[in-house]
């Protein structure tokens, strides 16, 4: 298989197909420094998704997590000026960066006086 294309250009139309624009990766309310989400096509095979981990590990990056619930995926530390490694490869479909979600806090019920 032919080595992909890791062009700015690629790693934008990536980011620009998962609701973003490249000037934003990495920026913003509960952005995870360094941290993205990786989905790949749902007919991605496990091999596929071997060869993107060792290539995230190769450019200085480690896999935090894989998942598959809403999809193939992989949760990535890797750092900003790496992410080219992503672009160009067939499989991936996205890449956003990881924000850290707020939980609401619980409210305890209002007990009325009867």
């Amino acid at each position: 298989m032919a080595a992909p294309q890791r062009t700015a250009a690629g790693l934008q139309a990536l980011v620009n197909g998962s609701n973003g624009a490249l000037s934003q990766l990495g920026h913003g309310h509960g952005v995870v420094p360094d941290s993205y989400l990786v989905m790949f096509k749902p007919d991605t095979s496990a091999a596929e998704i071997d060869r993107v981990a060792e290539l995230v590990t190769n450019a200085g990056g480690q896999v935090t997590s894989r998942f598959g619930i809403t999809g193939p995926g992989l949760a990535v530390r890797i750092p900003r000026d790496q992410l080219h490694t992503l672009s160009g490869i067939e499989a991936v479909a996205s890449v956003q960066p990881n924000r850290i979600v707020p939980q609401p806090t619980p409210v305890a019920p209002k007990l009325e006086d009867r």
